[in-house]
């Protein structure tokens, strides 16, 4: 399936057309005037959390997160499957979920409106929380195969990742920054995405994703690995630095190649809530995740940490007041013109 446009009006249609019909149509949204907001609704006291797609970070974390806010935290929590950081984004804009988890670049795209995705509304009813883990581009062919570089991946056929996931609205940009102009750009599930690779339907997969990504793993664990690994030269980690905010350098063992590491770009992993959470309860999950981090990245037991330095000067979003209290507690960064209620 490639990536399609398609057109929508208002904001509220982006909103509930987006999170609710298949993924694919969100990319070349026309842009359209905002409709009239309705009143916020209370908080409920039972929270629902996004997910994540089957073989990415999000999906492996999440219960983790709501698991420990119903053990430990003694809050309700249901859960609701997604695709991912768009998906997610959504659906806490829409008041689906209080909770969820998103990749920063995409956090970013949303509050300015500045991906496709957003028809170039701003979306700002989200709030983050805290960061969890370090994400990155991660770019993967078969052995033998003639694709060794960015340059290589032109004229391709590339898997971004599931539908709703940060993949297809991060990636396409990514690959064109660093020089790549793939023939097409295909979403689907990570596990199908790899099948299709070694099967010969795809020439290479570009996820954007925990480090490492736990379907990529898998393979690379194994005594004779299917998938290599493809990295980046400087010049090309300038140009992918420039083009989406919020990325910094990240270099990945490389189990499957003669080097034993590839650079690439990453960033990193944001719990997120609706911007109607009471200022306490965004503290209280924050406070839970800073003392338990062992225990909410246990589902991720390789995975690089989350940056410090996860709010540069090219990144704006708005954080939960009562997350940031906690957050310069425990010796966080929060740049004060980003804390908004």
């Amino acid at each position: 399936m490639t990536i399609p446009p398609g057109s929508i009006s208002s904001r509220r249609t982006v909103l509930a057309g987006l999170a609710a019909a298949p993924f694919g149509a969100a990319f070349g949204l026309a842009r359209g005037a905002d409709a009239a907001t309705p009143a916020p609704a209370p908080m409920p006291l039972a929270l629902t959390m996004a997910t994540g797609a089957p073989g990415g970070g999000l999906a492996a974390v999440a219960p983790r997160l709501g698991g420990l806010a119903a053990r430990v935290g003694r809050l309700a929590i249901a859960y609701r499957a997604s695709g991912g950081s768009v998906a997610n984004i959504l659906l806490v804009e829409r008041r689906s979920v209080q909770l969820a988890i998103a990749g920063l670049p995409v956090m970013t795209q949303a509050w300015n409106g500045a991906g496709a995705w957003t028809q170039g509304i701003a979306l700002r009813d989200f709030r983050a929380l805290f960061p969890l883990f370090g994400m990155s581009l991660q770019v993967v062919t078969r052995p033998g195969s003639s694709v060794s570089s960015a340059a290589t991946l032109s004229g391709r056929r590339i898997g971004v990742g599931p539908q709703g996931s940060a993949g297809p609205v991060v990636v396409p940009r990514l690959l064109a920054a660093a020089g790549a102009t793939p023939r097409l750009l295909v979403m689907g599930g990570y596990a199908d995405q790899l099948a299709a690779l070694r099967a010969g339907r795809l020439d290479a997969c570009a996820f954007f994703g925990a480090t490492p990504l736990p379907a990529i793993e898998a393979d690379a664990a194994q005594e004779s690995p299917t998938l290599r690994r493809i990295g980046f030269d400087a010049a090309a980690i300038a140009r992918m630095r420039r083009a989406v905010a919020g990325l910094g350098t990240v270099t990945l063992p490389d189990e499957m190649g003669p080097a034993g590491r590839i650079v690439t770009v990453g960033s990193v992993a944001v719990a997120l809530c609706h911007a109607g959470m009471p200022n306490a309860l965004g503290a209280h999950l924050t406070e839970l995740a800073m003392t338990h981090r062992a225990d909410l990245l246990g589902a991720l037991p390789d995975a690089m940490p989350a940056p410090d330095a996860w709010l540069g000067s090219d990144v704006a979003i708005g954080i939960q007041p009562g997350a940031a209290a906690v957050l310069r507690q425990h010796g966080f960064g929060v740049p004060a013109r980003m804390v908004q209620g």
